[in-house]
């Protein structure tokens, strides 16, 4: 029995040498991140130094000035960028179309206006400002050209012809 002992012992041994040595290496680890940090932290100091220098005209190492260069020309970016986020914030959406004639809602569809029989198609801003725009819902087919057309529609919008009732 005391060899079993002896072997027990000595794996309580090594499993507390173990246990001490992972402690020992996390604590140690730990010192090194926080001097990590407090490197990372001294040369963001010195970078804010070099840079008041650059922009009071002090510094004068061709790689300084490569780098605060570089610094500069992203801050242009960043501004840049924060104006082309401002002006997306600042974007209303558009106006829901509608006929320049009679003012009666639209669609991309329509070549003609279903309320008055203007043209819509062609060069018509109308045209582009209303292809996102829903369909709204068809009642009845046109008697000329037998496409859908909406209810209450007193024309076809795509052919023009008037609608009897």
């Amino acid at each position: 029995m005391s060899g079993i002992m002896k072997k027990l012992r000595n794996e309580t041994e090594r499993a507390k040498f173990e246990a001490g040595r992972a402690l020992r290496l996390q604590r140690e680890q730990g010192k090194l991140g926080q001097l990590q940090s407090q490197k990372k932290e001294h040369l963001h100091a010195l970078g804010e130094a070099v840079w008041e220098m650059y922009q009071a005209g002090q510094v004068t190492d061709a790689r300084l000035v490569a780098i605060c260069t570089q610094i500069k020309d992203t801050q242009q970016d960043v501004a840049t960028q924060e104006q082309i986020i401002e002006a997306i914030k600042q974007e209303l959406p558009p106006e829901p179309p509608t006929c320049p004639q009679c003012g009666r809602d639209v669609t991309s569809s329509d070549a003609f206006c279903p309320g008055c029989g203007t043209t819509l198609a062609g060069n018509n801003p109308i045209s582009s400002a209303v292809s996102s725009l829903p369909v709204p819902a068809l009642s009845q087919n046109c008697p000329q050209c037998h496409k859908p057309v909406r209810s209450g529609a007193a024309f076809c919008p795509a052919c023009g012809a008037r609608i009897t009732g």
